[in-house]
Order: C-alpha cells, then structure tokens, then sequence
C-alpha cells in the first residue's frame, strides 16, 4: 500500500478548467495523471495488462516484480475497498505476482487506507505530489554531460538501462526496468517524452514525463550512482 501526499492549495482557485470539465484542484489533477501513468505503463512492456471494472483500475506492467511494476487504484470514490482489495488480489494472484494499492494521503481514501490495514497489507513508501506551475529555468548540462530526447528504441533502451542501474541503489531486479520498457515503439507516442543525459556513449541518467489531463507529470527518474551530486538533475536556481 502506497500512500501520496496531497500538495497544499495555497492561493490556488479551488477547482481548475481544462477543456471545459471542472477538477477540483492540482491535487486531483496529479492523482489522474498517476493513473493514466499506470496506464500506459502496461502498453510499454510485452506482457502488460490492464484492467478497469466497475471503478477499480489493475495495472500489470512486463515485469512480475510488486513495487514500481504492479498498482490498483480505486478510480470511483463510491466502490468499496474491500472491493478493491479483493479484485486486486484474485487478478494478481491469478498471475502469481504481489501488488501495491496506491491512496491518497487525504479523506478520500482513508477508508482504502483503513481497510487496507485491516486486510494485513502494509505501507510500503510515502512520496508527495510536487507541483511546479512556472518554468524553471534552462540550465546547460555539466562540462562532458549531453542531454538527449529519447527518438529511437535504442534510445529507449539506454533510458532503461540507465534507469536500471540507479534503481539498483534500492535493491530493484536488474531486469525490472528493461522489462517494463521492453516495447520501446510504444515509448516513442506524441504525449511522452523520455530524456537521457550521457558521459560520452554511457547512459548515466534519465527522467520521463507524461503528459494527460493538461499537465506534465514527472515519473522515472534516475542517476547512476557514481554520477550522484554532478547537479545533472539540476533546475533551480
């Protein structure tokens, strides 16, 4: 069980348009693009499958591996957790694989959290929704370092791989990574972006956004550890 924490309002309007339907702030905008991330996720990899029934989204990426891979999400308030919990675990145990139920940190998911707790799942990490609503600013890349758009599969595969080797740092299979981006024709569509910095031929870091709902979000982010704090994922000032 996953938990994300909402931002704060601040002097934001209370519910923002976009193409003439009504949310209730970026709070829900994160939350919806975090589940079209999900999404996607299963078309990237061979043997991804998705699900969604009766407000209830499960989302099986090319790798069997739980955490980064593997996600239900309640998409209707109005479904009960049990209900999720159970959906969830008939379609992955059918599958042979673990699974992460992702909340919200705020009142709409509380029962899910609840519930989860109940059922004898466990918080596996908590991480907020950041959000940035002005450019940041345009920095070069550091002396030796060239930044790429990923534009081939081969280029996608050097996103993974870099990827692969940062995430390393947490224990996470070598194979995950390439497993979920072992499709990279379908990584290449108009509305995803893969970024790749390199030190010569060698793929060294990556980030990835994905763009729904009217906004960019942020996912798979990564530094190969000998090349931590060179400021290669650097925006600020």
């Amino acid at each position: 069980m996953t938990t994300t924490e909402a931002p704060t309002a601040g002097d934001t309007e209370p519910y923002v348009r976009l193409g003439g339907l009504m949310y209730r702030d970026d709070a829900e905008l994160c939350h919806l693009n975090l589940i079209e991330f999900w999404r996607e996720s299963t078309r990237w990899g061979h043997g991804g499958e998705l699900q969604e029934v009766d407000g209830v989204g499960l989302f099986a990426t090319g790798s069997a591996y739980p955490w980064l891979s593997n996600y239900a999400f309640r998409l209707a308030t109005s479904v009960s957790p049990y209900q999720v919990i159970e959906r969830a675990d008939e379609y992955f145990g059918t599958r042979g694989r673990g699974y992460v139920i992702t909340v919200r940190e705020c009142a709409l998911d509380d029962d899910v959290r609840a519930a989860g707790v109940a059922c004898g799942l466990a918080e596996s990490d908590q991480y907020p929704a950041m959000v940035c609503r002005t450019p940041v600013v345009d920095r070069p890349a550091p002396a030796g370092i060239e930044l790429r758009v990923a534009e081939s599969p081969g280029a996608v595969a050097d996103f993974a791989a870099a990827n692969s080797a940062a995430w390393s740092t947490y224990s996470v299979p070598a194979d995950l990574v390439p497993a979920i981006f072992s499709w990279p024709e379908r990584v290449l569509a108009a509305h995803v972006r893969a970024f790749v910095a390199y030190d010569g031929d060698l793929p060294v870091a990556a980030a990835l956004t994905l763009i729904s709902h009217g906004i960019a979000g942020v996912y798979w982010v990564g530094t190969r550890a000998a090349y931590r704090y060179r400021n290669l994922a650097r925006t600020w000032p």
